[in-house]
This record gives structure tokens, C-alpha cells and sequence, in this order.
């Protein structure tokens, strides 16, 4: 998995939305594996309440982030295409939200997919989750799928980046006792 770079990375590895304003290629069919091989959690997500009110909520959620900028809506067939810009590198990833009909309620598609480079080294998956996480609707599981991975891979990160800290500490601590016992022989 190591090698396998991605960076358009959808809910909806099947059938992905497709932007139609803002200029980025169609999804690449072979990426699908590589996906659902690192990925395996991201899928469309149910919501219980109509299209027309999920779509509201994830067009508030574009207009009311910063680093979101809103290029394209359609009301009526309730897409939202968006420029995502990194807060540190000012990177630009284009991002569409589609939302669809689905019995009594809605689901919801999305599609992250970066301007520059062959990896988003996880950007786009991220971003997918924390948009998910941050509308605020009665969700399915599987949007509870999706932080749950989540949370449980920010947790992961944070214990490893403490773990090389802690070890960094130890070994500039021991390397300060060697220095002063020296300097005292």
C-alpha cells in the first residue's frame, strides 16, 4: 500500500459525481482499488431527512468556511462544487457534494480530488470526513462508520507522535546527564 499513490479520492468509487464547472477530469476507474484498499470506510451517506433540506445544510457549511470557495451551485440538482484551500501550503483541491433523493430521505456524495501532485498523502479523505462530521443532521450508520475510522486514525497519529516525542525527550534528557557528567569528571 506504501507505493499506491492517490488523489481523488470519492464516496462513490462506482459512479462519482462528476464536476461539471469546475474543470477536473472524470474519476480514473483504476484508482477504485487502490481506494477501496486504504479507504475502505468511505461510502455515500444516508440521512433521514429530505434532499432539499441535507442540501441546505452542506451549502451553509460551504458558505461559512473559510478556506471553502463556493465556484458552483445547483439547486436544482442539488450539487455544490467548491475550491478547498490548504491552510498552511495554500494548496487548491477541487471538492463536489451531490445530494440525491434515497426513499424518504437523502444520500450524499462526495468527491475530493487534488490540483497538484500524484499523492494528497490523506488530505482528501480527511477532508470527506470532516465535512461529513461537521453537517449537522441525524445521520446513518455509516456516517457514524466514518468518524469512527476517523477519530480511531487521528488517535493513532496522535499516540505515534507522542510515543517519537516522548523518545526524542528521553534521548535529549539522557544525552544532557552524559554532557554534565563529563563536563564535572
Amino acid at each position: 500500500m506504501g507505493n499506491e499513490m492517490i488523489h481523488d479520492i470519492t464516496t462513490t468509487v462506482d459512479n462519482p459525481p462528476k464536476f461539471t464547472h469546475l474543470k477536473v477530469a472524470d474519476y480514473d476507474p483504476r484508482v477504485k482499488p487502490i481506494q477501496m484498499k486504504k479507504y475502505p470506510h468511505l461510502k455515500p451517506v444516508s440521512y433521514k431527512q429530505d434532499p432539499k433540506t441535507v442540501y441546505k445544510a452542506f451549502l451553509n457549511l460551504v458558505e461559512k468556511t473559510s478556506y471553502f470557495h463556493l465556484a458552483h451551485k445547483d439547486d436544482e440538482k442539488l450539487s455544490i462544487e467548491f475550491v478547498a484551500v490548504t491552510k498552511m501550503l495554500k494548496f487548491k483541491d477541487d471538492v463536489i457534494i451531490v445530494v440525491q433523493p434515497d426513499g424518504e430521505g437523502s444520500l450524499v456524495h462526495l468527491r475530493s480530488c487534488s490540483r497538484v501532485g500524484k499523492s494528497d498523502w490523506g488530505a482528501n479523505a480527511k477532508r470527506i470526513g470532516e465535512i461529513l462530521r461537521n453537517v449537522r443532521l441525524d445521520e446513518t450508520d455509516k456516517s457514524e462508520i466514518i468518524e469512527k475510522k476517523s477519530t480511531k486514525h487521528s488517535e493513532n497519529t496522535e499516540e505515534k507522535h507522542t510515543e517519537v516525542s516522548n523518545k526524542a525527550a528521553s534521548s535529549s534528557s539522557s544525552s544532557a546527564e552524559s554532557s554534565k557528567s563529563e563536563k564535572e569528571e
